[in-house]
């Protein structure tokens, strides 16, 4: 979940299970929609074509959309070149142990605690950029399903809710994170 602060545009993906970082799918989300956006006359859009799987898509661009969720975010990430590997690799043993203990303690009637011998990291982190020129951006990563419930979409990759990045103008002049 991309957020750049001038233009006010945020972008999020989830539900993804292929993309090695879903951050760069968010920023290619970013980036090239800014191109579509700025094509005029619909031409943004783009023809449409079938996927491997049969499934009609657009060829290419995110059509300035904001969120996309699952397989038709993963076939945008391989159209543009994102890193996709096997389930698989997000596995570790740490994790699953650690969804294990969660499913025991809730089938005990147990609940969160932030006792520190028993809390298990949600693995949710964020990053705020500032480039040379002022321009702030946000981003923020779940870390993953552990303990989900399955097709949930949380407040972090949610615009507004789980991260934003904003510059303005206070009275006639631009503000921004600048360093002086």
């Amino acid at each position: 979940m991309v957020s750049r602060g001038l233009k006010k545009r945020g972008v999020g993906v989830m539900g993804l299970g292929r993309v090695r970082n879903p951050v760069q799918l968010a920023r290619q989300m970013l980036l090239r929609g800014e191109t579509d956006l700025d094509s005029g006359n619909g031409e943004h859009r783009g023809p449409m074509v079938m996927d491997e799987e049969g499934a009609l898509m657009k060829a290419s661009g995110a059509q300035g959309h904001s969120q996309l969720f699952g397989p038709g975010a993963e076939r945008l990430a391989k159209e543009w070149g994102v890193d996709l590997v096997e389930p698989s690799y997000f596995f570790t043993q740490k994790r699953w142990d650690e969804h294990i203990a969660g499913l025991d303690r809730e089938k005990r009637g147990g609940c969160a605690t932030w006792d520190a011998d028993a809390f298990v990291s949600q693995g949710t982190c964020g990053a705020v950029a500032l480039d040379a020129e002022g321009v702030v951006c946000a981003a923020t990563s779940t870390g993953g399903m552990t303990n989900k419930l399955a097709g949930r979409v949380g407040d972090t990759p949610t615009l507004g809710a789980g991260f934003w990045a904003e510059e303005g103008r206070d009275q006639g002049r631009w503000w921004s994170w600048r360093a002086r």
